[in-house]
């Protein structure tokens, strides 16, 4: 009888056991899920900064805040969807980018009314 209750005390102590172990399996499997996920994200993240590097943006926060990251996913590392995003940002919002600021009129030397009449001739 001795050798029953024992090896029924191995059997559930093993139940018991392989349960823990199936749990603590499933807690590490959705760690590799969620840490899969950041690691996705910031691969993506490094795709969008290169690209936006590339583009010349001036401020990649500022571009980042027109960007539609919805359409931007990772494939093969580099972030398609965002080449054409960027393309039209960049037409109709060039100053974010280097090498693309508005036209502005040079100045002539002349008054252009009001002001008090005074001619600065330097320092003396």
């Amino acid at each position: 009888m001795t050798t029953e209750i024992s090896e029924e005390e191995k059997t559930l102590g093993a139940e018991e056991e392989l349960e823990a172990l199936r749990a603590e399996n499933e807690a590490l499997r959705a760690r590799v899920a969620e840490l899969e996920a950041e690691l996705d994200a910031a691969r993506l993240d490094f795709a969008v900064e290169n690209e936006l590097r590339g583009f010349g943006a001036k401020s990649s926060k500022a571009v980042r805040a027109l960007l539609d990251m919805g359409a931007v996913e990772l494939a093969d590392g580099e972030a398609k969807g965002l080449k054409e995003q960027l393309e039209k940002l960049r037409e109709e919002h060039g100053y974010l980018f280097a090498g693309k600021t508005p036209a502005v009129a040079a100045p002539t030397g002349k008054s252009r009314g009001g002001g008090f009449g005074f001619k600065f001739t330097g320092v003396r």
